[in-house]
């Protein structure tokens, strides 16, 4: 097993390359709705295209954190590997994500 596994959110946008050589795991930290359509952040949309569309539409842009069952499942995953994780995300303060993570964990 791994001795311990960073994990970071896509909030902390950590280029691929740099997250590869320090390899830090990346989770999504949010799910974004776009006229109807559901993305998850960094998987099915990238940074670049998500600012395209918020500023085409920004009325019709809007995130929340995903599913704590999400997360369970990408947690699981991690924990084959290793029973020691350090999840950094953006404070709770401002994301919802950190409160879904710690749950999550729980």
């Amino acid at each position: 097993m791994a001795n311990v596994i960073v994990v970071s959110d896509s909030v902390c946008s950590i280029p691929a390359d740099i997250a590869g050589e320090l390899s830090i795991r990346r989770v999504p930290a949010a799910n974004i709705y776009v006229n109807g359509t559901v993305y998850i952040d960094g998987e099915t949309l990238t940074a670049d295209k998500a600012y395209e569309l918020l500023e085409k539409d920004p009325d019709r842009f809007m995130t929340s954190a995903l599913q704590p069952e999400y997360l369970l499942k990408k947690y699981e995953d991690l924990a084959a590997e290793s029973d020691r994780i350090l999840f950094i995300t953006l404070s709770s303060s401002l994301s919802a994500f950190n409160r879904v993570a710690s749950l999550t964990a729980e």
